[in-house]
């Protein structure tokens, strides 16, 4: 289960909080800066110290949340494009290369 930081602040204008944009979808539009959203959280304490408590974040909306929902197309984009296809092919058939097979 991953923990989501959702940094809770009080501000001049009140409390704030960050979430995923894509947690806060609505048939797959994500919110505009103004609008207005409601959603439920699920979560377990994991610290408390004074008045403060520190609660892992499990679900938004009924939908478990993940590191994966949290990035940024920034974020993403930084971790780079992963191996692509023919890479795969080319280390999967020198791996394999002297092996019995496996049928």
């Amino acid at each position: 289960m991953a923990t989501i930081a959702i940094g809770i602040s009080k501000g001049p204008g009140g409390y704030t909080c960050k979430v995923p944009v894509n947690a806060l979808a609505e048939d797959g539009v994500p919110p505009e800066e103004g609008d207005t959203v409601q959603y439920s959280v699920s979560g377990t304490v994991q610290s408390v110290s004074g008045g403060t408590a520190t609660v892992s974040i499990d679900s938004i909306n009924g939908e478990p949340v993940s590191e994966e929902a949290s990035e940024s197309p920034e974020e993403e984009a930084a971790e780079g494009p992963g191996e692509s296809t023919a890479d795969m092919g080319t280390r999967l058939r020198k791996e394999a290369k002297g092996q019995a097979l496996p049928f």
